[in-house]
């Protein structure tokens, strides 16, 4: 009896030890409240205000200046965010010749001379006060460059309304510096809500189909872009560097996990970091426009008799898709602005030019194998047949660009029936130092197409066969009809550059040496080879052989400099410019100069003029040195000297 009484107190003993140990890590571990969770905490990023555009374009005005200052004072405040001095942001842009506003090369150009993680660049779009009453609206969109990767990884639209003060005896200053501040604290709100940490990738499936660990717990939704980067050590640097993977998008999110499919071409493996890209408003207004549209080509055909290509048995299979496509950098005249010109040499026999309605211009970024989907779409043209056999992709952005176009044909037997196109697309603009690929096809009139053989004679197509051969259809991946022709294979990757900028000599300068002249000019990012051009007075256009020539490659952006040596004709006039082009890729086109040798092959900066000085007075004779006529005198050291002589008749100098 002792002994049952003795274990049943040890065991209460036990048992009370137990709660003991246990309730404090219970307490600890569990949560009063949802809200009360481990949250995604942000870390601090340094970053470089750019100076913010405001409603009149204008980026030096009192405005630009108020809410460019009330925004880094905000920035500063949330601790989120370590501003980088204005001082050092001047300087830096100074010493890269950097006028605003900047391109993403030049913003990244400029945060990686700051050190910095971001650049932030923002326009104020809208600033009214009401005279009557002092009501304020105020409305700001910024961007925040990832310097690492010139990419947008956050950003904000924000708009503020203040209401009207009793009393009010018009200060206007007093009510726009309070809109202003207020604007510039919502922002630096919106950003640090919006901010979504790093994941990675934990596995992929058979389709391509990438699993993460982002999901709603950390601000992840559907329909969320994505850019999935690779570590890949690189030898020659001895680090690791961050290689771009793709564009994915977020298509199923659970509470710490999400579903991403690929928008390109992309293999995603595991470990693959990834990093929310920031879609503004214009893309926003154009996701809901394309989704209106189905954000497909629509097409309605009938099913009609064979028009165009019938097959045979045997033989090569064949296709409808443009044949030679080839792309190059393009250029009016020297000076002018680049652009990529796609060359379309081959636009087929099959169909005949009535028979095509549209051409479609798709483009990748860095990527030859990319897939004709919509996003890749930027260019269109509503024409039998391209002019000049090309079509010219400009580097400016035009964004909500719609083609709604019908057209009617006859079938076979007769009968009318309708292609419909509804396209709505972005012409993305072109990047100094990305490689771009191009791919074509066509809209047509819907035929039906067959897996191999060779196509009849050009003179039957359109006739109507009786008994058209049935052939097992090939494997296409047209959406959404037969009309939709096949794609080109990509063209050659071409790097994107802007022409050289010229330093010194500056336009007209005067007094340049003729012995030796330096030519001063700014390498143009993408290009790494450059040729010096010195033309004669009266060759002012350089359409002539240049008197002088000089080819030079550099690989990085920066100055470059040349150094021509020779006896320049004294008191005359010279022209020069300098061209560029990236080795192994094909040669830049300028339509000026396609006739003549010197000028094929290059993008031309604009041209520029200069003026040697006078010729050096003669060496005076040593000939009666001393003497009462003698020019030069006896000087101290051994030196002679020149004596002023004065004119007869008034005694100085005798």
């Amino acid at each position: 009896m002792h002994r049952l009484r003795e274990s049943r107190m040890w065991k209460y003993v036990a048992i009370y030890l137990a709660a003991t140990m246990a309730v404090p890590y219970a307490v600890l571990s569990f949560p009063a409240v949802a809200e009360a969770q481990a949250q995604p905490v942000m870390e601090s990023l340094t970053v470089a205000v750019m100076a913010v555009q405001d409603t009149e374009d204008v980026f030096e005005s009192v405005e630009s200046q108020k809410i460019t200052d009330a925004l880094a004072l905000a920035l500063d405040a949330s601790r989120h965010y370590i501003v980088t001095s204005r001082a050092d942001l001047r300087r830096e842009m100074q010493h890269l010749e950097l006028v605003q506003p900047l391109s993403v090369s030049q913003q990244v150009r400029l945060g990686d001379r700051l050190a910095s993680d971001r650049v932030l660049t923002g326009e104020l779009t809208e600033l009214e006060v009401d005279e009557r009453t002092g009501a304020a609206n105020a409305s700001l969109s910024v961007r925040e460059l990832d310097v690492a990767t010139g990419e947008f990884f956050n950003g904000a639209d924000v708009s503020v309304s203040t209401r009207g003060i009793p009393g009010w005896q018009g200060d206007v200053s007093r009510v726009t510096n309070e809109v202003l501040r207020e604007l510039a604290e919502t922002t630096v709100d919106q950003l640090v809500t919006n901010w979504i940490p790093g994941g990675h990738v934990t596995s992929v499936n058979d389709v391509g189909v990438a699993t993460t660990n982002l999901g709603q717990d950390h601000g992840v939704h559907e329909g969320m872009e994505m850019l999935m980067l690779r570590p890949v050590w690189q030898r020659t640097l001895e680090e690791i560097v961050m290689v771009k993977v793709g564009r994915y998008t977020v298509s199923e999110v659970g509470a710490r996990l999400s579903k991403m499919e690929p928008l390109e071409d992309a293999n995603a493996r595991p470990g693959d970091r990834i990093h929310r890209l920031y879609v503004g408003p214009e893309r926003r207004q154009a996701r809901r426009a394309r989704a209106q549209h189905q954000q497909t080509l629509t097409v309605l055909g009938g099913l009609g008799a064979l028009f165009g290509l019938v097959y045979l048995a045997g033989g090569p299979a064949t296709t409808d898709a443009p044949r030679g496509v080839n792309s190059f950098l393009y250029q009016e005249s020297p000076g002018d602005q680049a652009m990529i010109r796609v060359n379309i040499p081959d636009q087929r026999a099959v169909p005949i030019d009535e028979q095509v309605y549209a051409w479609l211009f798709y483009r990748g970024d860095g990527h030859r194998n990319f897939t004709l989907i919509p996003s890749n779409l930027v260019g269109v043209v509503i024409e039998h047949s391209l002019p000049n056999d090309s079509w010219d992709d400009h580097p400016a952005f035009e964004p909500n660009i719609e083609v709604d176009e019908e057209f009617t044909y006859l079938t076979g037997d007769g009968d009318e029936e309708e292609v419909s196109i509804e396209i709505l697309y972005h012409h993305w603009p072109l990047e100094p130092g990305h490689t771009y690929f191009h791919r074509v096809r066509r809209v047509v009139e819907p035929m039906r197409r067959a897996a191999a053989g060779a196509p009849i004679a050009t003179g039957a197509i359109g006739t109507r066969q009786e008994e058209p051969i049935e052939l097992d259809d090939i494997e296409f991946d047209v959406d959404p009809s037969e009309a939709l022709a096949d794609g080109s294979e990509s063209t050659d990757g071409v790097t994107y550059f802007t022409p050289p900028v010229l330093e010194t000599p500056e336009e007209g300068a005067v007094d340049q040496r003729t012995h030796e002249i330096t030519f001063v000019w700014n390498a143009t990012t993408g290009a790494n080879e450059y040729v010096l051009q010195v033309f004669p007075e009266d060759d002012p256009s350089g359409m002539r052989v240049p008197k002088y020539q000089a080819t030079l490659r550099q690989d990085a952006p920066g100055a470059m400099s040349h150094t021509i040596r020779d006896d320049f004709a004294p008191n005359t006039r010279f022209y020069w410019r300098v061209g560029a082009r990236r080795s192994g890729e094909a040669e830049p086109r300028n339509h000026m100069l396609r006739d003549t040798a010197h000028g094929r092959g290059w993008l031309f900066s604009s041209i520029r003029t200069f003026t040697t000085a006078l010729a050096p007075p003669p060496v005076p004779s040593s000939a009666g040195r001393g003497s009462e006529g003698s020019d030069v005198q006896p000087g101290t050291m051994g030196i002679g000297r020149y004596r002023h002589r004065s004119p007869e008749g008034n005694g100085a100098g005798q």
